[in-house]
């Protein structure tokens, strides 16, 4: 199938702007089922192969260099989004500034303990999760804390795995706390 590519004035939306499954319904035969279906039904759009970007700098550095700083601030706001949105800091709870600055005080001191929890405590596997995964992977566990024979025991519902990741979670955080490795 003979590809055109042209400068068009259309947006460029998955299914449409481009005319892929026109093109195909047009190029390929109809299935012979006779049910009606149309070509572009079967294949799947066509991925966009290359990807263009522009940055525009008055920076010296080689062209590499420039490109890398510029990832580096898109990851830095990656880190801004984790904080906001993992930690629920989108918006300011109140109309004091005191308030609000002690509440974003706890946020970022929050989020300090969990990259530490995730350099220090975690497996290395998970350094690159985000709060909400390991929220999700390590601490929604359903316990009952159960008091009997003047003991406090926690029942969990989980693996034998997800016991032995706290466990280790917790050796680690407390060699960290007491310097015992």
């Amino acid at each position: 199938m003979p590809v055109l590519v042209e400068q068009t004035e259309e947006p460029l939306v998955a299914r449409g702007g481009l005319g892929i499954p026109q093109a195909v319904d047009k190029e390929l035969p109809l299935p012979g089922s006779g049910r009606g279906y149309k070509p572009s039904q079967f294949v799947m759009p066509v991925p966009l192969m290359f990807h263009y970007r522009a940055i525009a700098t008055n920076r010296e550095e080689e062209a590499k260099e420039v490109v890398d700083l510029h990832n580096q601030r898109g990851e830095a706001e990656n880190y801004f989004k984790e904080l906001k949105a993992g930690f629920g800091m989108e918006w300011m709870p109140c109309g004091e500034s005191y308030a609000n600055a002690v509440f974003f005080r706890l946020g970022f001191l929050a989020y300090n303990l969990f990259l530490a929890l995730k350099i220090l405590g975690l497996p290395t596997e998970w350094r690159s999760y985000t709060i909400g995964t390991v929220r999700w992977r390590l601490y929604q566990v359903a316990c009952r804390v159960v008091h009997h024979a003047r003991r406090v025991v926690l029942k969990m519902a989980a693996t034998m795995e997800k016991v032995a990741l706290i466990r280790g979670v917790r050796r680690r955080c407390l060699e960290v706390a007491y310097n015992t490795s």
